[in-house]
């Protein structure tokens, strides 16, 4: 079903986020509504009323597509947190070797 394969891609996007640090609490709760839609479809399909099943499956793929956005932003904000880290890492080294420099000039 295709509403099967969008969460579970959600999932995975979400995951990988998750194990790299990132806070995904909000989108993991909305998950869980995104396969309440799953049941819910996989319930109306008993009623054989297409139009039911179809509404329920659109509601269930806007939540988890939006879910996976949600992981692909914070593997985005992950990448820019890193750059960040590496330049201020590379001003306090350069702040250190500067100031080893001066106090060797001192010394002299």
């Amino acid at each position: 079903m295709k509403l099967d394969g969008a969460i579970t891609q959600a999932d995975q996007a979400l995951a990988v986020a998750e194990a790299s640090g990132m806070d995904v609490s909000e989108a993991r709760l909305a998950q869980g509504q995104a396969k309440d839609e799953l049941i819910k479809a996989r319930v109306t399909i008993h009623t054989y009323q297409k139009a039911l099943v179809d509404e329920d499956v659109q509601a269930g793929l806007k939540i988890a597509a939006k879910d996976e956005q949600a992981g692909k932003d914070a593997m985005v904000e992950r990448n820019q947190r890193r750059i960040g880290l590496g330049i201020c890492f590379l001003a306090i080294a350069m702040m250190l070797a500067g100031l080893w420099l001066y106090i060797r000039k001192i010394e002299r």
